[in-house]
């Protein structure tokens, strides 16, 4: 959408993610370390970070534990994603990165419109 302000005639359907990233930072040109290149880079790593987390389930392995008090319990033996051994730290660390690179949306859309969304 951020493309579509200079351009209306700009068909987003056609322009892969990556190279819309691209496109605004030459749209934008921010100078480094501004706050529309640190939301660029927050974008750019959600969207590579995003691309593990869609095409590699995770897959959690439980083992059945029954405990000397007579009762029972399933324990999460090993948790994986793709081929990596992961943990739930690493699961929120990957929802907050997203969550990151979409409020940095927000900013950089209200930057070039001059409108919040």
């Amino acid at each position: 959408m951020i493309l579509t302000v200079p351009d209306p005639t700009v068909n987003l359907r056609k322009v892969l993610f990556k190279a819309r990233i691209d496109k605004i930072k030459a749209l934008l040109a921010p100078p480094p370390g501004s706050s529309q290149d640190v939301d660029l880079k927050a974008i750019d790593e959600a969207r590579l970070r995003r691309n593990r987390i869609v095409h590699a389930p995770v897959v959690t392995i439980f083992n059945y534990t029954p405990y000397l008090t007579g009762s029972d319990d399933w324990v999460s033996v090993l948790t994986v994603q793709g081929e990596d051994e992961v943990d739930l730290g690493i699961l929120w660390d990957d929802l907050a990165l997203q969550q990151n690179a979409m409020r940095a949306a927000v900013r950089l859309w209200a930057d070039v419109t001059g409108q919040m969304p």
